[in-house]
């Protein structure tokens, strides 16, 4: 400060001088601060630089509205300057219009140069709230390769900085990419061991807690079902410890409980892939409890009751589903459930009822792909069981005539018509136009209908877009031998 007054002493007309001087006394003295903005101004007012840091100055001071008129102004003299953009964001996100907000940062971040690290943290954070914010996006590949691009750059250059190698690894999961997910995090949770040993910081006991459960999650979808089961029971016996300090906790009980949530369920699945029936029962039940009921939680119990294959379990489960339907009407994994299970019962009376609640329900628009297929499947094996061949082609028919631009109906007809060329076609079209980036349809949906043309080439292409699938390699050794 001394330094800086005296150079302005020599030259006080250098607006830089004051500037430089406003940004060391930010902190120290916002009137002062204020003063050589201002003044710096006064000299050039054409200094975006000089703007944004009053904008900023402004920000700290909680003054939301002055902030983006700083901000603004900074916009007008230098449109391309990202921190200027960055700055509207912060208010648009303070203000509680995180739409704006993520605009804003998107719009920094594909201005800015790659030495900027705020562009990349504020877009990437950004875009995972508005990913975990809107169910429908969060399927798309598309709306995630960006961010984690900038997550990817933001870690070379910092590679210190858990809470977006985290956050990459949030990503990688939403990706598909489990492998790379699984290294991400056990490299966090190793490191934020390290730091608890010699700080016993809550803060770093909450980073182990969070990346043990992402961590078990993660290895769930790999198969590696006894490490999710030895990680996800780490992070609930740690959980319990960060409860225990309550006071310091930096998590609030909302994201505990999502936590511990996240973990029973975790192991509670590990148990069951694994075939230990009886040890995932208690998670779940645990779970239902907790959790007050929720819908999604009924049917994995359900799931687990049927597999276990005693006929008290089962009824059991047809009991918790019943009851669930009627609170939730229009719930596809209980409606479909109850009918995957009249089929293999073989109770046409029920069948009969449930069929009219899917019918009523593949009507709704905000159904997702992966839904519609779902309850497609159902409603064709309760066709088959009421009247055989002829109601399961008029039951393809009428799925097209309800979502003729969906693949879901067409590959149902071109399953029911015994591989008609035209019909398979038609399939394979409509699934590309439902492919990213016109729609949600994954590689799995489209290699599936692909294959199923009865051509060659098609069958080759299935097994490039979904080589882990068994589609394409169905459809090809077909080819094989027909030819």
């Amino acid at each position: 400060m001394k330094c800086f007054k005296r150079a302005i002493e020599l030259e006080a007309g250098n607006s830089e001088f004051w500037n430089s001087l406003g940004v060391i006394t930010t902190t120290l003295s916002p009137k002062v601060a204020q003063h050589a903005f201002v003044r710096s101004l006064h000299l050039n007012d054409r200094n975006v630089h000089v703007w944004t840091n009053l904008g900023t100055l402004y920000l700290l001071q909680n003054d939301l509205q002055l902030a983006d008129t700083a901000f603004g102004r900074a916009q007008a003299q230098d449109p391309d300057y990202a921190l200027a953009w960055v700055g509207v964001g912060l208010v648009a996100l303070l203000g509680g219009k995180e739409k704006d907000a993520f605009a804003h940062f998107t719009h920094a971040f594909e201005l800015s140069d790659s030495s900027l690290l705020l562009t990349k943290r504020q877009y990437a954070v950004s875009a995972f709230d508005f990913v975990v914010s809107s169910p429908s996006s969060s399927s798309s590949v598309v709306d995630l390769i960006q961010p984690l691009f900038a997550l990817q750059q933001l870690n070379r250059q910092a590679p210190y900085d858990l809470s977006h190698n985290h956050l990459a690894a949030l990503f990688l999961e939403r990706v598909g990419n489990y492998d790379a997910s699984v290294a991400a995090l056990q490299a966090v949770s190793a490191a934020a061991e390290q730091e608890y040993e010699k700080s016993e910081a809550v803060s770093a006991l909450a980073r182990i807690v969070q990346a043990k459960n992402d961590l078990a999650r993660n290895q769930l979808a790999l198969g590696l079902n006894d490490a999710a089961v030895e990680e996800a029971e780490t992070a609930l016996d740690l959980l319990g410890e960060l409860e225990g300090d309550s006071s310091q906790s930096i998590l609030t009980k909302e994201q505990l409980d999502k936590i511990r949530l996240s973990a029973r369920l975790t192991a509670g699945l590990a148990h069951y892939f694994s075939g230990a029936l009886d040890a995932a029962l208690p998670y779940f039940r645990t779970s239902l409890e907790a959790t007050g009921s929720h819908p999604d939680i009924i049917c994995l119990l359900a799931e687990v009751l049927w597999a276990k294959g005693g006929d008290s379990e089962r009824q059991v489960a047809r009991e918790q589903l019943f009851t669930a339907s009627e609170k939730h009407e229009s719930h596809v994994g209980i409606l479909t459930l109850i009918g995957a299970m009249t089929v293999l019962d073989d109770d046409l009376e029920t069948m009969e009822v449930i069929k009219d609640d899917l019918d009523r329900l593949r009507t709704d628009k905000n159904l997702t792909d992966e839904q519609l297929a779902r309850i497609e499947k159902v409603v064709e094996a309760i066709s088959i069981s009421l009247g055989g061949a002829d109601e399961e082609l008029d039951e393809a028919r009428r799925s097209i005539m309800l979502a003729p631009w969906k693949h879901t109906g067409w590959s149902e007809l071109a399953d029911a018509a015994d591989g008609d060329v035209f019909v398979s076609t038609l399939a394979k079209e409509t699934a590309r136009r439902n492919a990213p980036p016109n729609g949600t349809l994954n590689a799995v949906g489209l290699a599936g209908a692909m294959a199923a043309t009865g051509d060659a080439s098609d069958a080759q292409r299935a097994i490039v877009l979904a080589p882990w699938s068994k589609n394409g390699w169905s459809g090809l050794v077909e080819c094989v031998q027909g030819a």
